[in-house]
């Protein structure tokens, strides 16, 4: 079967030891993660005296991969886990089901950021990554008469590829004979039965007969082992049949000699879990800026167009001499630019801003969304909340949408009164990730 690029899917597992790949059965509707087969070093060497290179050297590889989507209310914990951490996971007073993710980025430590083991899934063929880890995250919120919208962006770094996995995690059953000497044996799947088969048969003779049955195609069992009458054989459920509960197969048993043909349970098939899509919209959004820490989302401003937000890179990769380590072995922090554009109606009120860039005077910024009230339950609903230390660096004037613009540009401070730089809340119904 061709395999077209879009049904390709993108599941993660958050690790528990870097670098370490698990189970990736979180599977993404709002983000994507557009890995390539890696950011490649392969030197080209040509000597004096050719016109052509005479070989190459493979120094390096390791994965860069874009990520962009639509900012949800659930979602984005992930990609925020692996820029800046684990959350502060709590439930506000009054709530049983709402749970408040706050993220705040330290200023004088580093992250201990999450990272992920990334898989893509195909219908033929699929692949994976581990060491998924966040370097760049960034929000944009649009309001004109050309455009309303809210994107999110960003980069991911990971180890080198592998290629051709079976996605996590597939159902495996095993066949054995029981030690029989003789004799045959039929398997039944979902009401389906096969053709007679030997009790000393190869595993592809196994193979062969599943994949004969109605509801099985070529290609959706993999077995492995055998030949029966001296090993087990293994039979993987992939293709359609790919992290899916199957039912158990069934042996109707004609042998002789032993116990009999069985077949057992080894790994059940567990199928990918969609995290709920609660999208910020919008509409759902307001801006807010103060003198002060203690006024956060005090005074609303009411004649902004369009909010950018961007944090990274934050991190570098070490790579060693050392042969055991074949794309990178860790990640550390470096110092992390961060700012927020915020485009005005080119006013008194938004050229008022000119005193503060000459001054560096810090402002407080308040980015909020705040979804249908009662939505997570009664009393709460979704929420999501940005707060931004910034003192301007540039100013821009601009047309957006045929009016005329003054954009600044606030890079992102620490704040000794209030103890922060920027902090993030989600409020949302997950407990984990």
């Amino acid at each position: 079967m061709t395999e077209a690029g879009v049904l390709q899917t993108t599941q993660i597992g958050a690790e528990s030891t870097s670098g370490v790949a698990v189970p990736a059965l979180k599977r993404m509707r709002a983000m994507s993660i557009a890995a390539n087969f890696g950011d490649v070093d392969i030197e080209e060497f040509r000597p004096e005296g050719f016109n052509v290179n005479t070989f190459t050297i493979y120094n390096r590889e390791r994965v860069a991969a874009a990520l962009s989507g639509k900012p949800t209310y659930t979602e984005f914990v992930y990609p925020l886990s692996g820029l800046w951490g684990a959350a502060n996971i709590s439930t506000p007073g009054g709530a049983t089901n709402a749970r408040d993710w706050v993220f705040t980025p330290p200023s004088f430590a580093g992250s201990s950021a999450v990272t992920f083991t990334v898989e893509k899934k195909g219908v033929n063929r699929s692949y994976r990554f581990a060491y998924g880890l966040v370097n760049q995250l960034g929000y944009t919120i649009t309001r004109s008469p050309d455009s309303n919208s809210i994107d999110m962006s960003g980069n991911m770094l990971g180890k080198r590829i592998e290629d051709g996995i079976q996605p996590s995690t597939n159902e495996v059953q095993t066949l054995t004979v029981g030690g029989a000497t003789s004799g045959d044996f039929t398997l039944t799947y979902d009401s389906q039965t096969t053709s007679a088969i030997n009790y000393d048969a190869a595993a592809s003779a196994v193979q062969s007969a599943l994949e004969a049955l109605s509801n099985i195609a070529v290609g959706d069992v993999v077995c492995a082992g055998g030949p029966l009458d001296s090993a087990d054989v293994t039979i993987e459920f992939r293709g359609n049949l790919a992290q899916t509960d199957v039912d158990l197969i069934t042996a109707t048993d004609s042998t002789s000699g032993g116990t009999g043909a069985d077949v057992t349970l080894t790994t059940a098939g567990v199928a990918p879990t969609d995290i709920p899509i609660i999208p910020m919209i919008p509409l759902q959004f307001d801006l807010y800026i103060d003198d002060a820490s203690g006024d956060l989302g005090t005074t609303q401003i009411t004649d902004a167009f369009t909010i950018q937000w961007n944090a990274g890179p934050k991190y570098m990769l070490k790579e060693a001499i050392d042969s055991s380590e074949q794309s990178f072995s860790s990640h550390y922090d470096i110092e992390t630019p961060s700012t927020m554009q915020i485009r005005f109606e080119r006013s008194a009120a938004a050229s008022a801003y000119l005193a503060a860039m000459r001054s560096g005077t810090t402002k407080f910024i308040r980015v909020e969304a705040n979804g249908a009230a009662d939505s997570i339950e009664s009393g709460f609903g979704y929420r999501f909340r940005h707060d931004f230390a910034g003192q301007i660096v540039q100013p821009d004037l601009s047309e957006q949408s045929r009016l005329s613009t003054l954009q600044w540009t606030f890079t992102n401070v620490y704040d000794a009164t209030w103890a922060k730089k920027q902090e993030m809340t989600l409020r949302n119904a997950l407990t984990s990730l």
